[in-house]
This record gives C-alpha cells, sequence and structure tokens, in this order.
C-alpha cells in the first residue's frame, strides 16, 4: 500500500486545500472568498481588463469567472463598463470598495505566507519556492 502523505501531489493538493480554508476565514470579515479575492488581484495589478483576460490569469473557464464578478459586483467592489473600441465588450473596473481592500486582503495572505514557511530559513523557503515553481512548469508542459 503506497503511503499517500509520501505523494507530493497529494500533500501539494492538501497544502493548497488547508490554505484556501484560512485565506476565507481571514476573508471571511472583509466579505469576500478566496476566489474574489484572486478577481480582485488581478485588477489590483491591472485595471480595467476583459473578463477573458482575466479568465486566462486565473485559469478558469468564462461561467466560473462571470459569476465571481456578479458576486463582487453586487458586493460594489467592482463593476462592469462597456469597451470604448467595441460596445459589446466589457471590462472590469475596481470601485473605490475594490480599491480599499487592497491592503487588508494581502495583509492576510503575506500572515499565511508566514505560517506556510515558519520555521523555513530564507534559503529553504526559496529552495521550496524554486521547486514548487519547477513543478508547476513540469505539469503545465508535460503529458
Amino acid at each position: 500500500m503506497v503511503d499517500k502523505f509520501k505523494l507530493p501531489g497529494y500533500l501539494i493538493a492538501l497544502t493548497h486545500h488547508a490554505f484556501h480554508l484560512k485565506l476565507n476565514e481571514k476573508l471571511l470579515k472583509y466579505g469576500v472568498t478566496s476566489s474574489q479575492n484572486k478577481v480582485l488581484r488581478c485588477l489590483w495589478e491591472e485595471g480595467g481588463l476583459h473578463q477573458s483576460e482575466i479568465a486566462k490569469e486565473m485559469d478558469v473557464r468564462a461561467p466560473s469567472l462571470t459569476k465571481l464578478i456578479d458576486q463582487l459586483e453586487k458586493k460594489g467592489l467592482v463593476e462592469r463598463r462597456s469597451c470604448k473600441d467595441d460596445g459589446r465588450a466589457k471590462r472590469v473596473y475596481l470601485t473605490e470598495g475594490g480599491r480599499d481592500l487592497k491592503e487588508k486582503s494581502l495583509e492576510a495572505v503575506y500572515h499565511l505566507e508566514d505560517v506556510l514557511f515558519e520555521g523555513f530559513k530564507e534559503d529553504e523557503k526559496g529552495e521550496a519556492i524554486d521547486y514548487l515553481t519547477r513543478m508547476l512548469d513540469n505539469i503545465k508542459e508535460g503529458d
């Protein structure tokens, strides 16, 4: 019998799940989920994006993203505006409320990053990030 805790993919999946559960707990007090926070993060980096650009950045399907944007729009954190060059296309913009959430959200994420690497030396943290980046590249390019 294989010990599933010796399988890197299983451990990565467990870590990802646990991280997002904790992040959801932290973000709950601001009224957003970790998935909604990903949309906001895309817009904090570059405002006024087409939904297709956000979907590509987040690696999600359009219907899933539409639901997230609808939820954020209802909360007053984003708004859709017609494109100047193509009235049928929409761009998503942060509202003031969405911009105001940035520092609080990043604080929650950075806190969990610190928890994640508690007990690691700086060089170990760098190595772990390098390994995870290589694994991500491998899985995207492989099979």
